[in-house]
């Protein structure tokens, strides 16, 4: 039988089998993945291997009671198994009133990126970069570098009558390295991107070759002396990063169930700089995006903020139910945040004092966004100009303050085959030296 068929049958079947035990909703989620892997390990390959992994995920509702049961076997005996403890699971849990299964959503095949790997040419891809970083940038040591390609077949199925088939696939490269010059060395730098196409040179690809060059300079980097509160550059990896803790702290459904988030009533009203407009797209640039939500709903193109105003808060539909919100009409994946109309380097040039941050590694940012950690491959703005490199150097803020005191979004984006950032250029950043 055929892998999809597989994966169907089984998720019918499941589905099926809860339903027949009076239970009011039902779902199941069946997967099979396939991984080629190669791995570089101080510069020599390490590593060839093939995983292949399994698995299903049931859900019932029976009685208002609701649980989840998870396995990585998909055979009939593990499967009638993992039903039985669904339904045992949900006679022990407390009464909910707010759990449903979405309604039918039709069925529906979605098919994105490259299920098949060329394994020979993904190989010379990897090779070819490996002599590209040796020639352009001789300083640079990489740590690790791991080359995959994931196959990802998927099926859905609910007792609505939702029945939704899922192929994906898609080339994967993460990279570790740093730069050496004699007894000096820099910090390490992670790099990465997601694509569908073997084409191009990897190091042409998502700034690879401006992020080595980047580290490459930050060899002689000296502490910072002193204090100040101004600007920070955020390059789209770091800038990510902060959109990703506005997510978990003011926009995530765990914010809202806590009522932690401060913009709690604040949908239809700007919360942010109006040049912001955060957005999901699941049927866009993505290469692998998520067609369907957890909770079984057709993901659909979704401004979570536009133009700065609050425009949904990312709750599933059990959430939306419960707290008394609407639901949004896509899961936090596939993200793009709206790009500007100046370049990078007239942005810069516009800035009397403040950093480049590189990357940024901190503590769990607090519930009203308060943040504190260390500028990581970080360069130093005097005047307009980059005048030098940084070794790692303190910086914090408010996650709010920061994205209400937005100078400048660059016209350069940089997407890595799931997420689209540009530079931000924010104020309001404390800078702290020895």
């Amino acid at each position: 039988m055929e892998i999809r068929e597989k994966l169907l049958s089984v998720a019918k079947k499941a589905t099926d089998m809860l339903v027949s035990h009076g239970s009011e909703g039902a779902c199941a989620r069946a997967s099979y993945t396939e991984t080629e892997e190669f791995n570089v390990d101080g510069g020599e390959f390490s590593l060839l291997r093939t995983v292949i992994s399994q698995s299903i995920e049931l859900d019932v509702i029976k009685g208002k009671r609701y649980a989840t049961v998870s396995l990585n076997k998909i055979d009939d005996d593990s499967v009638e198994a993992a039903v039985r403890e669904c339904l045992l699971s949900a006679e022990a849990a407390d009464e909910d009133g707010h759990r449903r299964i979405a309604p039918d959503m039709g069925s529906r095949i979605f098919e994105n990126g490259c299920t098949e790997c060329d394994k020979d040419l993904f190989f010379d891809r990897i090779n070819e970069l490996c002599a590209d970083i040796k020639e352009r940038h001789p300083l640079i040591i990489v740590e690790q570098m791991i080359g995959r390609h994931r196959k990802r077949l998927s099926a859905y199925v609910n007792s609505s009558g939702s029945q939704f088939v899922c192929d994906r696939g898609s080339y994967e490269l993460d990279l570790m390295y740093s730069a050496h010059k004699g007894e000096e060395a820099t910090s390490f730098f992670s790099d990465g991107f997601i694509t569908d196409t073997l084409d191009t040179r990897f190091i042409e690809m998502c700034e690879v070759d401006k992020n080595l060059s980047d580290v490459e300079n930050q060899l002689g980097a000296t502490p910072f002396d002193g204090k100040f509160t101004g600007v920070a550059v955020l390059t789209p990896p770091a800038l990510g990063g902060f959109i990703y803790d506005l997510y978990s702290r003011f926009l995530s459904g765990s914010s809202v169930m806590s009522k932690s988030t401060p913009w709690l009533n604040s949908t239809g009203e700007r919360v942010v700089d109006e040049r912001i407009t955060l957005s999901a797209l699941p049927d866009g640039r993505a290469i692998t995006p998520s067609p369907y939500s957890m909770d079984g709903y057709l993901n659909e193109n979704c401004a979570f903020i536009e133009n700065g105003i609050l425009k949904t808060l990312a709750v599933s539909d059990y959430v939306a139910r419960k707290c008394g919100y609407e639901r949004a009409k896509s899961s936090f994946s596939s993200i793009s945040l709206s790009n500007g109309d100046t370049p990078l380097a007239d942005i810069i040039s516009k800035i009397d004092k403040g950093i480049v941050v590189g990357r940024f590694s901190g503590g769990e940012t607090s519930a009203n966004g308060d943040f504190a950690g260390v500028a990581k491959n970080s360069f130093l703005i005097e005047n307009g100009k980059i005048t030098a490199p940084l070794t790692e150097t303190m910086i914090s803020g408010n996650l709010s303050q920061i994205f209400n005191s937005v100078i400048n979004i660059s016209s350069e984006t940089v997407f890595d085959g799931s997420t689209s950032m540009p530079y931000m250029a924010v104020g309001n950043v404390t800078v702290s030296g020895k």
